[in-house]
């Protein structure tokens, strides 16, 4: 067996030690600025699909729309979505009361159909947790269930659906309440935090709170009117994602024009970021974006 020089054995272990301690770096989309639309019923939004530009291979458009145990839909929509081009996003309303250990029976029922959702994602897909305790504002009281739940739901889709990434929220603006949660050694299990719209200072204060406790993680933004003039809607995700929100939700009817955010997100993917640098001109608000490709 041949063996290391007595020098690098230290200096291996030092590395190693380094590796180790360093703060896993979370994975944000492919994509800046990222949008997706969040819709009733995702069969109705097929033929504005259909009608929209192609979607590139690795292009980001994300559909969501809400699932629950009295509605769980179904289990060809993931994959209906995908061979369409988009990025399927089932939000699973679970409502079980807190205590949550009070009401095991409830959660597990939940939880199961949850694996049934998170199972039919495929291998893109993004399963969203929307915990409403009787349909209650979550506060900072929640916190430890919310703790357990997240911890339960993450097993229970990761479980059905390896590749499948686990997003939390919508949460209010308050971080107090996404301190409480982290609290409860969450951060293993989140891909992402969703976030209602509200004031800048809020989603800076939320925004504060994850560089803190879990660097990286990427905010969403769940969610905005799609404006009447449907390309407005990237203005709304640039200024958006200057202000660190990752992906930027539109609600949308079922004859939404989809053609601005397809473009958006066949233009925007990869290894873009936003060029601080740069001041574009001739218009109210600008953006200008830089792929890695230029450097």
């Amino acid at each position: 067996m041949r063996r290391l020089p007595p020098i690098l054995t230290p200096l291996l272990v030092v590395l190693a030690t380094l590796l180790l301690a360093s703060p896993a770096v979370a994975q944000r989309p492919p994509c800046q600025p990222c949008a997706g639309v969040r819709v009733d019923d995702p069969a109705a939004i097929l033929d504005s699909l259909a009608a929209a530009p192609s979607l590139a291979a690795e292009a980001r458009l994300y559909v969501a729309w809400d699932v629950s145990t009295t509605s769980p839909g179904s289990s060809e929509m993931a994959g209906q979505l995908e061979a369409a081009g988009a990025t399927p996003w089932p939000v699973m309303r679970l409502t079980t009361p807190a205590p949550l250990t009070q009401h095991l029976t409830e959660l597990e029922r939940e939880l199961e159909v949850l694996a049934t959702v998170a199972a039919s994602t495929g291998a893109r897909g993004h399963v969203q947790i929307d915990w409403r305790p009787a349909g209650a504002p979550l506060t900072v009281e929640h916190a430890t269930d919310l703790g357990f739940l997240i911890k339960r739901a993450a097993v229970t889709v990761t479980g059905a659906n390896a590749s499948a990434r686990v997003i939390v929220g919508p949460l209010p603006l308050d971080a107090e309440l996404l301190r409480a949660v982290y609290a409860e050694d969450v951060a293993p299990y989140v891909d992402g935090i969703a976030v209602l719209p509200g004031a800048d200072d809020g989603i800076a204060a939320m925004k504060s709170a994850v560089d803190e406790l879990d660097p990286g993680r990427p905010l969403v933004l769940d969610s905005l009117e799609m404006p009447e003039t449907a390309s407005l809607a990237l203005a709304r995700a640039a200024d958006a994602a200057e202000n660190d929100l990752a992906i930027t939700f539109f609600k949308a009817d079922s004859d939404v024009d989809l053609t601005p955010l397809t473009l958006l997100a066949n233009e925007f993917m990869g290894d873009i970021s936003i060029d601080p640098y740069s001041v574009p001109t001739g218009a109210t608000e600008a953006w200008s974006y830089v792929s890695g490709e230029d450097f």
